[in-house]
């Protein structure tokens, strides 16, 4: 057991949350306007949602705005950003090598001397993928377990949705719930920089190395200077600070001097990218749980019982898409949505809700999805929105 700060998750809960106090007192004893708890209140979800509370992405493909750092510690692959933040940082990686060579900071620091970047953007396509993985492993040994008789993809459904009600609150299966989850880290953003590799359930390691740096109030002023802000739970971690105007003035050089221009331009909605893939996560999931044969005993008239055996159906693409609409899957995508999220609907809200979500996609499918993730995220009342819009299609349609 070490003394004063935590050194690692191993000591009992009792020590970890007086000590963690021990941690943060020590931390917020220093008035810096800049230094954030991202495990506090909204910024939780800071650069994963939209204003509305929707799971958002950074944009891929010719829409991309990530950037390579140049600034890079030793790595396999090239560490990137949002085109923006590179800047930003790059500039205040030189304020840090100018300072050092004119005595201003210590230059024997081992991170707050010259800064490097050991950790950036990650994909988090890549950590659904893998999170996902996992998720199938545990669902279709679950469902195997049960021993359901499934033959067809209807019966599939029907045993896959009680247990996904009981556990996807805590362990999300669609991505944009994966997005908005303690699974899911703001490196995703494009806008975290690390400039560590160090173990964040290491207080004493974080007083040691940063804290108790004498570089450390020059690091988080100069970080506040470029439009930083830095995590106090993970001192290694600078943030970008898309509503400070210092790092909106780099933002304006690729023309996106708003925090809305950078939402829009910069970013897309989780959902719009991810529903057409969660027509194939259902039938692969589907292919994995089903038996190539169903063994059972039928009784006959006589009292005695003959063996029968089935085959589950096998779909191709053709047979499966034709046989299910986008309509059968907006609704299956409706119902898990709200297993994932903390909401206040009724039942029969949401009976209503996933009605009037159908109707406007027999008209407009994306902004069917779109209305569903505004409402199901923004805890206001909506009443009749969808209703509007419907409404309105129709008047315009003629």
């Amino acid at each position: 057991m070490s003394f004063g700060y935590v050194e690692s998750n191993e000591e009992t809960s009792r020590e970890l949350f007086y000590k963690r106090m021990v941690y943060l007192t020590t931390c917020h004893g220093y008035v810096y306007t800049n230094l954030m708890d991202f495990n506090f209140a909204e910024k939780q979800l800071y650069g994963r949602v939209t204003r509305n509370f929707e799971p958002m992405v950074l944009s891929y493909g010719p829409t991309s705005q990530l950037k390579n750092f140049s600034s890079a510690s030793e790595s396999k692959e090239p560490l990137a950003a949002l085109n923006f933040v590179v800047d930003a940082f790059e500039k205040l990686s030189q304020q840090f090598d100018k300072c050092a060579l004119t005595g201003k900071i210590s230059t024997t620091d081992t991170f707050l001397s010259s800064l490097k970047v050991h950790k950036a953007y990650v994909n988090p396509k890549k950590l659904y993928d893998e999170h996902l993985a996992e998720v199938k492993t545990g669902l279709s040994s679950t469902l195997k377990g049960a021993n359901p008789k499934i033959r067809n993809f209807d019966e599939f459904i029907l045993n896959l949705i009680p247990t996904l009600e009981t556990v996807s609150k805590k362990i999300p299966f669609t991505f944009p719930a994966f997005v908005k989850s303690t699974f899911c880290p703001i490196n995703v953003s494009g806008l975290a920089v690390e400039i560590a590799d160090l173990q964040a359930d290491n207080d004493f390691e974080k007083i040691k190395q940063f804290i108790a740096s004498p570089n450390w109030e020059f690091f988080v002023n100069a970080c506040n200077s470029y439009g930083f802000m830095v995590d106090v739970k993970m001192p290694w971690r600078i943030v970008a600070d898309l509503a400070g105007p210092a790092m909106l003035e780099y933002a304006g050089e690729y023309r996106m001097n708003t925090t809305d221009l950078i939402l829009n331009v910069a970013y897309e909605k989780a959902h719009l990218k991810y529903f057409g893939r969660f027509k194939y996560i259902l039938l692969d999931l589907y292919n994995t749980i089903k038996d190539l044969r169903i063994y059972e005993h039928e009784v006959c008239e006589n009292g005695g019982f003959i063996a029968k055996t089935t085959t589950p159906t096998n779909y191709n693409l053709e047979s499966y898409f034709i046989r299910y609409d986008d309509l059968y899957f907006l609704e299956l995508y409706c119902r898990i949505r709200f297993f994932e999220e903390e909401s206040q609907f009724t039942d029969g809200q949401k009976n209503r809700l996933i009605s009037d979500c159908l109707s406007l996609a027999e008209m407009d499918l994306i902004q069917a999805l779109n209305s569903f993730e505004k409402i199901l995220n923004k805890t206001l009342d909506y009443s009749g929105a969808i209703n509007y819009i419907i409404e309105r299609r129709r008047i315009l349609a003629g």
